[in-house]
């Protein structure tokens, strides 16, 4: 009986630390920036986002500005933009924007095949 005793203990600690290091991990993807769009037709709209830039207002808004500019370039089948970007923070999230919402469009279109569900979450990379 002390056997099967110490066994149901091992076993109980063995699935609480499994049970722990599963919900961390969910707590971990959840601080990493991600962002939520949905697409109709050639318009894409973000629907939320949690990016690196979200500690200064106005890189946040660059980056998610272009961020759908590149994404609409590439569903449009137009060239990129020739941009002359500032030596700014601003201009720098813009920049990893647009460069990331080509990005995202080019993977976007090559599994649209099929039905697509109505909304896309991707991982923004950290290099961002």
């Amino acid at each position: 009986m002390k056997l099967h005793m110490h066994t149901l203990l091992a076993l109980s600690v063995f699935l609480a630390a499994v049970f722990s290091l599963s919900s961390a991990a969910t707590a971990d993807e959840f601080r990493r920036p991600f962002l939520t769009y949905s697409v109709s037709g050639r318009i894409v709209t973000v629907v939320s986002a949690v990016t690196p830039y979200d500690s200064t207002p106005q890189a946040r808004e660059g980056f998610l500005h272009w961020f759908k500019r590149g994404f609409e370039t590439i569903l449009a089948g137009q060239s990129p933009l020739l941009i002359e970007w500032a030596n700014t923070p601003e201009a720098e999230a813009g920049r990893k924007g647009y460069d990331f919402g080509m990005d995202e469009a080019e993977r976007y279109t090559r599994k649209e095949k099929g039905p697509q569900p109505s909304l896309q979450t991707t991982v923004i990379p950290p290099s961002l």
